[in-house]
């Protein structure tokens, strides 16, 4: 063999090596995913009826407001990212976390709540049902590792417009604080003058949190939107050497159904693609959605024109057409709604985390059953035979448990057990048998009878 072939196949073999070492790692490392072994198995039959386009897969991306292990968890933020490979683009589409729904097996309230109602499964079936498009695959990612995401590329670009934002991001830096004893002021970076920003993991988190300054729930959905651009425009521009590092550290935090396989193809297409200009859009849209406080227990949330929101969704997601907002009439609610709050506080009511529902069964007939007290959960919850506690309970701030019908008042004195019956009297001398005397004792006996 020629020397120069011997160089060339040294070299095919050394690449080979190196491919395969490469291959090998990211397995390894892929398994610290946490991989919803349920969704990977999965028929998925019911999905089918839900609209998809050969092409254009769509992925739900999601992040968990969970910061102590076993409280309830609701979804802070709600993305569908759609990789288009038939228009060669990427796509967000940002779900408002108010946007009020029919959530499967529930009453119509905010879509934040599908996720504390039932986890993933539930609240992908809700997108699903309400908007009619299929989600292929999902990947939820809690604050911690939102935070060691951002960390890890080095942080994302972001601009803050006046002081007032300046000042709400540092308070939702303290309320991360204050909501977790791990933390400490000491550590915080605070940001003093607006302006264009490198945001750490942090002040990331706190910035896609704001929502008490400018317009509310409106502007916190858009700024989630642009750190999410950021982290994808700043990803394409980290070397390859540093992405194993990257792993390491987030994978711990990530939960999909996403397999190795689907996600190298994924990463695939996306490199392909390499257009990193992405689109946007909002759902509700702000033409197409009233924003109101609906009820007491609800508070504030956004109702909105079904039918168009779907039709501007699946608009831009499969036909790649963009949000004209001159083709739509104003959408207003025209049903009952309790404004007794102030209007200036109307994006910030937060309604309490939903808690799992118990039911009690009892023996009255009564649709009543769902109770949340701790002496319901110990099986003392009784229904009250009316039928309604139930709907009061789901709507109510603070939920309410069934009341225990109170007992008949008793009389205080015990009633006296009932008399046993007398004896018949007895003749006082009984007969005599013949040639036997009387005794002493049954005389007695007459004596104390004839009294």
């Amino acid at each position: 063999m020629s020397k120069k072939k011997k160089v060339l196949l040294l070299s095919l073999v050394l690449f080979l090596g190196v491919a395969l070492t490469a291959l090998l790692y990211i397995y390894q490392t892929y398994e610290k995913i946490h991989i919803s072994e349920g969704d990977k198995k999965e028929d998925r039959v019911e999905a089918a009826k839900y609209k998809e386009v050969p092409g254009i897969t769509n992925i739900l991306l999601v992040g968990v407001d969970a910061r102590v292990e076993g409280e309830p968890t609701r979804s802070d933020a709600l993305t569908i990212l759609t990789i288009d490979d038939n228009h060669k683009k990427l796509k967000l589409t940002s779900i408002m976390r108010d946007a009020y729904v029919t959530i499967p097996g529930h009453n119509d309230e905010k879509i934040t709540h599908a996720y504390s109602y039932g986890e993933m499964p539930l609240l992908r079936k809700t997108l699903e049902e309400n908007f009619d498009v299929r989600l292929d695959n999902y990947a939820i990612i809690d604050f911690n590792g939102f935070k060691a995401l951002v960390d890890s590329v080095g942080g994302v670009d972001v601009e803050l417009k006046n002081k007032a934002e300046v000042k709400e991001l540092n308070r939702c830096i303290d309320i991360e604080i204050e909501d977790n004893t791990k933390l400490s002021k000491v550590d915080a970076v605070y940001l003093k003058n607006p302006g264009k920003q490198l945001l750490n993991g942090q002040q990331a988190l706190a910035f896609s949190r704001m929502r008490k300054v400018g317009n509310g729930t409106y502007d916190r959905v858009r700024r989630q939107r642009e750190v999410l651009e950021a982290l994808i425009v700043k990803m394409k521009d980290v070397s390859v050497m540093k992405y194993p590092g990257i792993a390491n550290e987030l994978l711990p935090y990530i939960k999909t159904n996403v397999g190795l396989t689907d996600a190298l193809n994924l990463a695939y297409t996306i490199q392909k693609i390499g257009n990193f200009d992405i689109d946007k859009l909002q759902i509700p849209t702000d033409k197409l959605s009233d924003g109101l406080i609906i009820s007491k227990a609800k508070g504030w949330v956004q109702v909105m024109d079904k039918d168009n929101n779907k039709k501007v969704m699946h608009d831009f997601i499969f036909e790649d057409i963009a949000y004209d907002e001159k083709k739509y009439e104003q959408f207003k609610y025209h049903g009952e709604s309790v404004q007794d709050f102030h209007k200036k506080d109307e994006h910030e009511y937060d309604m309490p985390k939903p808690k799992k529902k118990k039911y009690v069964e009892n023996n009255n007939n009564s649709s009543n059953g769902y109770t949340q007290s701790k002496k319901n959960k110990k099986g003392t919850g009784v229904g009250t035979g009316s039928g309604t506690n139930g709907s009061k309970n789901e709507e109510s701030k603070t939920p309410i448990p069934p009341k225990t019908p109170i007992p008949p008042k008793q009389d205080p004195k015990p009633e006296a057990p009932p008399k046993t019956p007398t004896p018949p009297k007895q003749d006082p001398k009984p007969p005599v048998v013949p040639g036997q005397e009387e005794s002493k004792s049954q005389k007695s006996e007459g004596n104390q009878g004839a009294k």
